[in-house]
């Protein structure tokens, strides 16, 4: 099937690639008017993005890309087994469906609640959105630089495709309140279709029923909106479930792993809470920062070592 499909596309493109060169030729031609120049390269600025959309499918498909990014289409595991949560980070970072700025913090707060559920969560967000908020300094910047920082945060140019691929090959949640059905524009005005329509062949009955955010109407329109929103800066999911509990060895240091973890969601709302309370030119508020940055990279630093431990760990269950 996948055979099929990857010489179906690859004969898309190569129909669209002499269509542009054919163009391109006409350019090269005596006596063009000026009118027809920027009519013929217009068509051809919409030719190649047709192309870069086509190029992008069939990479997701490709038999070597598909080991790494398999087609949605192609895969489907059942909810009980799911113990990953894949978060839109710019789509949660802006508060969703009815939010109106960006808040870094929010991410963090998305993250500490997912962790309390025994879930491991992958942060996925816009490179764009991140350089902006970085790049101005935007207040709460310096939470997505220690994410990075600890690797706890990705970025990509086309993040909502990566959120969708990668969510469905480690069959996790996916925590969106984004429908995927709404059209873009790039940089110079052109149409790029929703992700709905440039992937027509994924199982999106799959991705919706394991998206976090929205839900399926009876007419078959997907709304926004649901399952979690934000009291304040304070992610809520109130109907998500337990992680299922992982099988295999037994690891003592379970407990402590738990506890760790607390302590270090404590410390992330205490960094948030300093943050708000901040006092321009506070010689103090400096030392409080540091220090309690201090203890995050400590409590940080044992979660680690525990988590190596438990790994190495020959204790089995009896």
């Amino acid at each position: 099937m996948i055979s099929n499909r990857n010489n179906n596309d690859n004969y898309t493109m190569k129909k669209l690639k002499s269509k542009i060169n054919r163009l391109r030729e006409k350019l090269n031609a005596d006596n063009i008017s000026k009118s027809e120049v920027n009519s013929i390269e217009k068509k051809i600025k919409i030719l190649e993005k047709q192309y870069s959309l086509e190029n992008k499918k069939s990479f997701s498909t490709s038999s070597g890309a598909g080991l790494l990014n398999p087609s949605p289409s192609e895969i489907s595991q059942p909810q009980e087994t799911r113990r990953k949560v894949v978060l839109d980070g710019s789509n949660i970072i802006w508060g969703g469906a009815q939010g109106m700025d960006s808040v870094p913090k929010r991410l963090i707060s998305a993250i500490d609640f997912y962790e309390n559920l025994g879930y491991e969560v992958i942060s996925i967000m816009r490179r764009s959105m991140f350089q902006v908020i970085t790049n101005k300094r935007i207040h709460g910047f310096e939470v997505l630089e220690h994410l990075r920082s600890k690797k706890k945060l990705e970025l990509a140019d086309d993040d909502d495709l990566v959120v969708i691929l990668t969510a469905l090959r480690i069959n996790a949640w996916i925590v969106t309140q984004d429908t995927f059905s709404h059209d873009k524009e790039d940089n110079e005005g052109n149409r790029i279709p929703s992700e709905r329509e440039q992937f027509s062949d994924w199982s999106w009955d799959d991705i919706d029923s394991r998206t976090r955010g929205t839900e399926k109407q009876r007419n078959g329109k997907i709304k926004s909106g649901y399952h979690w929103s934000f009291v304040g800066s304070t992610f809520e999911d109130p109907t998500m479930p337990q992680a299922p509990i992982p099988t295999g060895p037994f690891n003592p240091y379970m407990d402590i792993q738990k506890r760790a973890q607390g302590i270090r969601h404590e410390i992330d709302e205490l960094l948030g809470d300093l943050d708000d309370v901040k006092i321009e030119s506070d010689e103090d508020f400096k030392k409080q920062k540091k220090a309690i940055t201090q203890a995050r990279n400590k409590i940080e630093s044992f979660e680690k070592l525990i988590s190596n431990s438990g790994n190495n760990s020959e204790f089995t269950e009896e």
